[in-house]
């Protein structure tokens, strides 16, 4: 039998190495911005979905931090690292907390990486303003088309996830 803590370990690693894989590779540049659009933040909710709060978030957090050391936006990892970790934290403690009685999985997935959403468009708008000052007003709307690509992203993914992980569980007790 498998230990569940080793589980969860490999889990958080295979899902630190999507997300920054999803960030790194297929980009879509925001060239007002200097900015791109990613599928990191929908792996990011799946995160959160699979692994819980804690491990989503130390997934999502260092996942999308190293892609913006590999990416050269080294000046977003402090941000990066405490911003993933907060969107996580919240979306995911939502979904289980306030939204436990809720049968609707989509209604799930969509409610969570809305609010992962919002809180990152947000604290990438603080984090930008401490550092760029007034200029972070620019940032604002890559960031927030950015959110809104993560939704539909997740939204798309986390039923294949869900299935596969269903199986893989299937299998495992057999």
């Amino acid at each position: 039998m498998i230990n569940e803590k080793t589980t969860r370990i490999t889990l958080t690693a295979l899902f630190t190495a999507l997300i920054c894989v999803a960030t790194s590779v297929i980009r879509i540049s925001i060239p007002a911005t200097g900015g791109y659009i990613h599928f990191g933040d929908g792996f990011a909710v799946a995160a959160s979905f699979v692994l819980g709060p804690i491990y989503g978030a130390i997934a999502a957090s260092f996942g999308a931090a190293v892609s913006d050391i590999l990416g050269g936006y080294v000046i977003y990892v402090p941000g990066t690292l405490i911003i993933k970790a907060l969107c996580v934290l919240a979306s995911s403690l939502f979904v289980k907390y306030v939204m436990k009685n809720v049968k609707s999985d989509f209604l799930k997935y969509f409610v969570s990486a809305t609010i992962f959403g919002i809180i990152n468009v947000f604290g990438y708008f603080i984090y930008e303003f401490a550092i760029f000052g007034p200029a972070a007003f620019a940032a604002c709307l890559g960031t927030t088309i950015q959110s809104v690509f993560g939704v539909v992203v997740a939204c798309v993914i986390l039923p294949v996830i869900k299935k596969v992980i269903s199986y893989h569980l299937m299998l495992r007790h057999m």
